[in-house]
């Protein structure tokens, strides 16, 4: 009946003898057993990449504090390595009473894959499928190339680098730096600060109090409720609803201002195509240009703002002299 079984190995055959002759009847007897296994040791993940945030302010070398770079996020390109595994070893394999070989390799892991992730051909290797946040969660890796801050930026976020979109609910304060390789969102407002996107549009849905500190730097289009005080450079077109004033703007394409009051007042346009406005300048005769056609070079163009603060650098001195005209300075004079 046991060979019939299949069993065959490390049978205890006295054993079988004394329970035949003594005419034991138990239910339950050991009259064979297997050889256990000795296991070798269970594979191992590696992660190439530091997933873990802070809020905690950048130490510099000097020993100084910057405020607005925290490690708020981490952030992986392309086919970057996200993690290897090492292969579980073999140990010593046992052997059932059937004769058969129990396998000694050690416990299997699988990869930490996520979305937007891949697994290399040998499956020992995890690459990141698209530039992005990684991020771990549940023990998987998960590339986000969507970029949400739910609030403002702020000293509780820091600047914002990041490749791929980035959507904001609320405001951009002043001195903060939010740069993307994709489209930037920002449902409030932008204030003394600087937004670049290298490869796609800006959009401010409740506009830009620059406080003649913003600069706004789009690949493609910016858009915006209205413009104030601000340095804007668009690829493509500059579309604003309400109104520019006292702002630099240069486009390849288009300025348009055709919402609302659609009113240009001050500052400098520079457009390639076409200028479209309701109203442009004013009563009071605030100085107000309109460029188009000839491309303004990015050097001659920074050259013609330094030239153009000389100026009312100038002027203000030669106000200033005239001022002190008349005024004893006790045998001293301006030079």
């Amino acid at each position: 009946k046991i060979l019939s079984e299949g069993i065959k190995y490390n049978i205890d055959k006295e054993k079988i003898k004394r329970i035949v002759k003594n005419k034991i009847f138990a239910e339950k007897e050991v009259i064979a057993r297997g050889k256990e296994p000795v296991f070798g040791v269970e594979a191992q993940i590696i992660l190439e990449v530091d997933t873990e945030v802070t809020t905690e302010p950048l130490i510099m070398d000097d020993g100084s504090v910057d405020f607005r770079q925290v490690n708020l996020l981490r952030t992986v390109e392309k086919d970057q390595l996200l993690a290897v595994k090492i292969p579980p070893s073999k140990g010593t394999d046992g052997i059932d009473v059937y004769g058969n070989p129990i396998d000694s390799t050690g416990k299997d892991k699988p990869l930490p894959a996520g979305k937007n992730t891949y697994i290399s051909e040998d499956g020992l290797s995890l690459y990141a499928a698209t530039n992005g946040r990684i991020v771990r969660e549940r023990d998987l890796l998960h590339v986000e190339n969507i970029l949400t801050i739910e609030g403002d930026i702020d000293y509780s976020t820091g600047n914002i680098d990041f490749n791929g979109d980035v959507a904001i609910s609320g405001d951009v304060l002043t001195g903060f730096k939010v740069k993307s390789t994709g489209d930037i969102r920002i449902k409030g407002t932008v204030e003394g600060a600087e937004i670049i996107s290298t490869e796609g549009s800006i959009y401010v849905s409740r506009g830009i109090v620059g406080q003649e500190k913003a600069r706004i730097l789009a690949k493609k289009d910016v858009r915006a409720d209205f413009i104030n005080e601000a340095t804007i450079e668009a690829g493509n077109d500059v579309e604003v609803g309400e109104y520019i004033i006292g702002s630099n703007i240069t486009a390849e394409d288009e300025g348009r201002v055709i919402q609302g009051r659609g009113m240009v007042v001050g500052g400098k346009i520079y457009v390639e195509k076409s200028i479209d406005v309701k109203i442009a300048g004013s009563p009071n005769n605030v100085r107000t240009e309109l460029h188009v056609g000839g491309k303004i070079d990015k050097e001659v163009y920074e050259k013609m703002l330094y030239i153009e603060k000389d100026i009312d650098c100038l002027l203000y001195t030669s106000d200033a002299a005239d001022e002190l005209d008349g005024v004893d300075l006790g045998g001293r004079r301006i030079i």
